[in-house]
């Protein structure tokens, strides 16, 4: 059999109704057999063209046009496109299985000739008074728009109902009329009254590409609830109803299509009223016209439902509840802990101020010899001078110029001495912080020279690499002094005699514009399973260490806002970094700022 299927539609192909069909029976059969599937969909328009001369051309159009094309199945759409499928059978397709979709069981005429099946749908004026009576409880009368019964593919027996119902029922026909005439009656119906639109396609003055396009200037005017029945009218402000859906019917016909193509004798697939009607409601018009859901038929679908808070934001409303229980409980224990957690942070504080200066006292210690050598240099220089002095003076003619020379060196000495004196002290006394503009190179240097006889003795050979133009910055002077200290002391500690050892100070900008001082030593480098842990309270690699320098020299820089961070390769030597915030003139006191 041809994996072929002809798709006979008896209306245009820019009705929302059969386009829903035909995609549901494509949506079915694509991808379900073997090899390539051909659909071919002729679109006949009956609703405006069904004189016998048509039909008689369009049979001609169209055995011409398939004369060189096997068809495998013809589907066809709606009671027009059945009765046309009948009318080609015998004549184009003899052997052609039908599937017809959107038939009405009231709307077939004849018995269906073998080789035919399909699935009939439902459409009942019954269906159309329920959903009436529930959307106007007082129901008195409906007024049906659209084109005349006779003029219908689909409701065409409803005349023969309407005596049925018009005991208890007042119908308005408002059928064949001008929109605009009808769009003034709709606006004037009695209360107890509602609109059953059945679609309009023309009017003595106008074409309509579609009932569906027709359908928002009736609900723009309209003073009464519209009922619907078919499911691509719904979300254009009609209420709903018993509804067709169309993709349903697509989908019931491409089954039936699948089977025959895939053997099955169609006079032994009888035919069926499928589930393809149902109760469809648009919640927003219910709400427009105070339609309670619980007068709704049951298990009616309803639509367009706009979400509440709780719909929305439910799990966002659950963990905010939980969130404000789970508060409450902390909020009681924190107030609690406010005060042992004070305690405690001073007591921190307090004992980092203990440890800061141990440290200060351990390295003042270790200096004890530079100190004295420092201080022996200029004491040396002093007392040479004043011999000197001494006897310029005592000579016969007394050189007072020299004299004034030798007089201004023990000056200076003096002064050097007593600069040597107020650092130690500074270094290691205890008070407060106080924090003034501080040149970076010029502590690199002091620290030097504190550490000169340990390089000297050694034999450390050192490289410095200073920008001369580094802008200030705020600090305490003697706490940064500290971690320079320590920093260049560790360096030398690393250092192997067993090679050559060099250190390696550098001050410069970083591309933030920021101070960066580095220490680099030729030493034998941190083990990469350590390097995360050197500044961790306590934690040494040195046998007689006590673990605090490298901790405190990273809490001074962190409350300078800035960095203190390591690299070091095994047996190449480590660099440590210290990055701080520079001072500008006129800037004012930097600010606190956090740093990555």
């Amino acid at each position: 059999m041809p994996r072929s299927v002809l798709i006979l539609n008896q209306s245009t192909s820019i009705r929302p109704l059969p386009i829903a069909i035909i995609d549901g029976i494509r949506t079915t059969m694509d991808g379900k057999l073997p090899g390539a599937m051909s659909y071919y969909i002729e679109h006949v328009d009956l609703y405006r063209f069904n004189s016998s001369l048509y039909k008689n051309s369009l049979q001609g159009h169209l055995s011409v046009k398939y004369r060189d094309k096997p068809i495998g199945v013809i589907i066809a759409i709606g009671p027009g496109g059945l009765d046309l499928a009948l009318e080609l059978h015998g004549s184009l397709w003899p052997t052609a299985p039908v599937v017809f979709a959107a038939v009405a069981t009231d709307t077939l005429v004849h018995k269906l000739p073998p080789g035919v099946t399909g699935t009939f749908i439902e459409l009942k004026l019954a269906n159309t008074i329920e959903v009436a009576r529930a959307i106007v409880p007082n129901l008195r009368q409906i007024a049906i728009v659209g084109d005349r019964f006779e003029e219908q593919l689909y409701y065409r027996r409803f005349a023969d109902q309407l005596p049925e119902f018009s005991r208890t029922v007042e119908f308005i026909e408002l059928m064949g009329l001008p929109l605009r005439e009808v769009r003034r009656r709709v606006a004037a119906l009695p209360n107890s009254g509602v609109v059953y639109y059945i679609g309009t396609n023309s009017d003595p003055g106008a074409t309509y590409t579609s009932a569906a396009a027709v359908l928002p200037s009736i609900v723009e005017v309209a003073n009464r609830p519209i009922i619907v029945d078919s499911e691509t009218l719904l979300g254009s402000g009609a209420v709903g109803g018993f509804m067709l859906r169309p993709y349903q019917i697509g989908q019931d016909a491409g089954r039936l299509a699948l089977r025959i193509l895939n053997g099955e004798n169609p006079s032994d697939i009888p035919t069926t009223t499928g589930s393809n009607s149902k109760a469809i409601f648009d919640w927003r018009q219910l709400q427009r016209w105070g339609v309670s859901e619980n007068r709704l038929p049951p298990q009616s679908e309803i639509r367009f439902r706009e979400p509440s808070i709780w719909d929305l934001y439910r799990a966002q409303i659950l963990v905010a509840f939980a969130a404000v229980l789970a508060q409450a409980a902390v909020i009681s224990w924190l107030l609690s802990e406010r005060r042992r957690r004070r305690v405690a942070e001073a007591t921190t504080r307090e004992t980092m101020s203990d440890l800061v200066h141990v440290n200060r006292m351990a390295t003042a210690g270790e200096l004890s010899a530079s100190i004295a050598h420092e201080i022996n240099q200029p004491l040396a220089g002093m007392v040479s001078n004043a011999n000197a002095g001494i006897r310029w003076l005592a000579g016969a003619t007394p050189d007072l110029g020299r004299v004034e020379s030798s007089l201004k060196q023990i000056v200076a000495a003096g002064h050097h001495a007593s600069e040597v004196i107020a650092g130690i002290r500074g270094l290691i006394k205890r008070g407060t912080e106080e924090r003034a503009p501080v040149q970076i190179n010029e502590l690199i240097h002091n620290a030097i020279a504190l550490e000169r006889r340990d390089i000297e003795r050694h034999h450390v050979l050192l490289t410095l690499d200073l920008d001369e133009s580094l802008p200030d910055l705020i600090g305490d002077r003697v706490q940064l002094l500290q971690v320079i200290l320590n920093l260049i002391r560790n360096a030398i500690e690393a250092m192997s005699p067993d090679r050559v050892q060099t250190l390696r100070i550098r001050s410069e900008l970083d591309e933030s514009r920021d101070i960066l001082v580095s220490v680099e030593d030729s030493g034998t480098g941190i083990d990469q399973q350590n390097i995360g842990r050197v500044f961790e309270p306590l934690f040494t690699t040195k046998p007689q260490g006590l673990g605090i320098g490298l901790s405190i020299c990273r809490s001074i820089i962190e409350s300078h806002d800035g960095r203190l961070w390591v690299t070091s390769t095994v047996g190449r030597g480590s660099t440590f970094f210290i990055k701080l915030p520079r001072y500008m003139a006129g800037d004012g006191w930097q600010q606190s700022r956090k740093r990555s």
